[in-house]
Order: C-alpha cells, then sequence, then structure tokens
C-alpha cells in the first residue's frame, strides 16, 4: 500500500471523466464481471487474478476482490451455472451501523477447471473510446512510492461497466485521507459493482494495478453533487499473501 498518499488542496469534489459499457468477454470469469454467493446469493464484481509467487506457468488461481462480499468458506458461481467456481478463503473488512470502515478486501480460490477458463486480462479503452483491447495488469514501484493526483482511475464492474476519474482529496473524503489502505476517487458505481478492478494506464498504455471497488459513498450512481466512491489498495494484502498479478 503506498506510503505516499496523493495530495491536492481542492475541496472539489471531481467527476467522471467518462463512463462506457463494459466490453463483452468470450468468458464469464474475466475482470469486472459478475460473480455471485452461493450462500448469501450477493452478487460481486471479479477483481484482479493472482498466483502463488512461486508459479511457473500463467495460470490464474486466485482472485482479490472486495471483503464484504462473503466470508471464508462460502463459495461462488457465475450467472450461468449452479456449480462453485471458487472458495472464499480470505475476508478482512469492517463496517459501523452506516457504512465501511476499514480495509475491505477479500481472496477467492478458484477451482482447477475455473483457472482454465478465466481470462485475467484488463479491458482498456483506446482514446476515441471506440474499440478496447486486453492487457495483463502489472504493479510498478509508481503504487509502493505514491500515486499522483492527478492519474487517471479506471474502475470496471459488472453493474455500470467503465467508467475514468481522479483522486478525490475533498471535504466529503476527509474520513479516508489519512488511511493507507483506502482511497477516495471520482466515477460511477452501484451495488454489484463491489470488488472490480481499478487501475491506471502508464504512458505506454500499460495497466498498472492500483486497487478494488470498495463502495460508494451514497446508494446512487454518481450525482451532479459528486458523490465520490472508495477504493482499496491491494498491492500488499496481494504480497501477504504470497500472491502476484497476472
Amino acid at each position: 500500500m503506498p506510503t505516499q498518499r496523493p495530495t491536492d488542496s481542492s475541496t472539489r469534489t471531481p467527476h467522471p471523466t467518462w463512463t462506457a459499457p463494459a466490453p463483452t468477454r468470450g468468458t464469464e470469469l474475466a475482470p469486472g464481471l459478475q460473480y455471485i454467493n452461493i450462500q448469501t446469493g450477493k452478487s460481486c464484481s471479479i477483481g484482479f487474478f493472482a498466483q502463488p509467487t512461486t508459479a511457473t506457468d500463467h495460470l490464474p488461481t486466485h482472485i482479490l476482490t472486495a471483503g464484504h462480499c462473503g466470508t471464508p468458506g462460502q463459495t461462488i458461481r457465475t450467472p450461468s451455472s449452479a456449480a462453485p467456481i471458487g472458495r472464499i478463503t480470505a475476508s478482512l473488512w469492517n463496517r459501523d451501523e452506516h457504512s465501511i470502515t476499514g480495509p475491505d478486501i477479500g481472496l477467492i480460490e478458484l477451482t482447477p477447471e475455473a483457472s482454465q477458463a478465466a481470462d485475467p486480462t484488463i479491458p482498456v479503452l483506446n482514446t476515441a473510446r471506440t474499440t478496447w483491447s486486453y492487457h495483463h495488469a502489472r504493479t510498478k514501484p509508481v503504487i509502493t512510492t505514491g500515486l499522483d493526483t492527478t492519474d487517471t482511475l479506471i474502475r470496471i464492474g459488472y453493474r455500470t461497466g467503465a467508467s475514468a476519474g481522479t483522486f478525490d482529496n475533498s471535504e466529503t473524503c476527509a474520513h479516508v485521507q489519512t488511511d493507507t489502505e483506502r482511497f477516495c476517487y471520482s466515477g460511477t458505481a452501484q451495488h454489484g459493482d463491489s470488488g472490480g478492478p481499478i487501475y491506471t494506464l502508464s504512458p505506454t498504455n500499460e495497466v498498472i494495478a492500483v486497487g478494488i471497488q470498495s463502495y460508494q459513498t451514497d446508494d446512487t450512481p454518481h450525482s451532479p453533487e459528486g458523490k465520490p466512491l472508495i477504493g482499496q489498495y491491494i498491492t500488499e494484502y496481494a504480497t501477504q499473501n504470497g500472491l502476484q498479478l497476472i
């Protein structure tokens, strides 16, 4: 997780810079697509895929997602199948009676069959916002030394598709300004987008993983008043669990 948070003296909440429908994928197991908790019936979005740091192949074995989407031992499925495709092995989240108050991250271990069927690539929309291309996620030193407040953050989830925005350091986000595990940003999201990937792009269009979607600060899409979103950094959590993104 970053040791230096983005800083900005502005008190204005930024709005999304663009929104777009999510692309159609050739599999139900890809970042930003829907999964269903079999025990609770709750739907969330697939985040980044990962594998053990000791692995020598490129096979995804785990999904990083939001912690509030389930508890260890619960199983998940895709919308078109009743069969489990993975099991929640870790879930970290804190909340009070109103909202999530701390870390919100979880880990899903895929079945061998699901690992083979998964497509871990992240969709990237071209500048004209007409064509998607697909890239593997990477973590870069910029993630551990601090992100620039002007970096564009792109979020993908199954409910609202894709949106792009920037870090939000307005008064609305004061509750996470000193938090090294979460960040506030502008975008559009609804229930069900939780767990979806948040990333930025390098100058050469390489996908740089930043975090996963945690929650929105109200229950409506991004409004003219500017209701920011809360994301969860993932780099340190993946490392602590012996995982690398793929």
